[in-house]
């Protein structure tokens, strides 16, 4: 697994101010970017924390380097918060940028039970010629197994052995549901309800975890079966199963 490292760094004064926000996060990226002896343009991914967006009048902060900076206008930007976590978390999501961990997952599993690239580009070959056919899917092209099983300059690795074609779109999108209560439900034109539902959550840090033990879906499976009312079924016996 690559090994991130930080190379250059900033700090403002904290403390009541009144620069605009874009300059005030300008100053500081301009330092640092410096600090690294790097220009705006060498930057691959931006991550901004900003703390309880309810104190500021700008919702889109991940954005604005690239209003400052034009080499940045077109560079892939996150924004993050997570309480008086929120700076650690930004920093925690560039680490993991970097690291490739879900590549580092694939790998683990590789050396454990073997070469499995194939496997993935045969769920990549069906999920592109399922979307081929879905209206409102995001690429609705058949690139078929053997563009998806072959490393190329249009798929290369992203965090090897992922490939491309191995890993999720990025898209925009947007879905809604209208949820209602029993009795509203019963005079509704159509109802779907849950035979079994479930959460769970699981380390973040992989040293404290096997991530090939998939505890999290397990544990997950195991809620939705006892609330369910089934018990331990196998998962082909199951008639729908979702882990996000």
């Amino acid at each position: 697994m690559p090994k991130p490292a930080i190379i250059g760094w900033s700090h403002g004064k904290f403390g009541r101010s009144e620069s605009p926000l874009p300059e005030m996060m300008a100053d500081v990226a301009r330092a640092a970017i410096a600090d690294a002896g790097l220009e705006p343009a060498d930057i691959d991914v931006i991550h901004v924390g900003v703390y309880n967006n309810g104190l500021s009048r700008q919702g889109f902060e991940a954005a604005l380097p690239g209003v400052v900076f034009p080499e940045l206008a077109l560079t892939p930007a996150h924004r993050h918060e997570n309480a008086c976590a929120t700076g650690s978390t930004a920093v925690f999501a560039a680490h993991d940028s970097i690291a490739g961990v879900f590549g580092e997952i694939a790998r683990q599993y590789f050396d454990r039970y073997g070469d499995h690239s194939q496997t993935l580009a045969k769920l990549a070959a069906k999920n592109h010629s399922n979307g081929s056919h879905n209206p409102l899917a995001h690429m609705q092209k058949d690139l078929g197994f053997e563009f998806c099983n072959t490393v190329s300059e249009r798929n290369p690795y992203v965090a090897e052995p992922l490939r491309r074609t191995d890993c999720s779109m990025v898209s925009d999108g947007a879905v809604a549901l209208v949820m209602a209560a029993e009795d509203v439900a019963a005079s509704a034109p159509q109802a779907v309800t849950w035979r079994g539902i479930g959460n769970a959550n699981d380390f973040v840090p992989l040293s404290k975890r096997d991530p090939l033990s998939f505890s999290f879906p397990g544990s997950r499976g195991i809620r939705v079966d006892r609330r369910s009312g089934l018990r331990h079924l196998e998962p082909g016996h199951r008639s729908f199963g979702c882990s996000g």
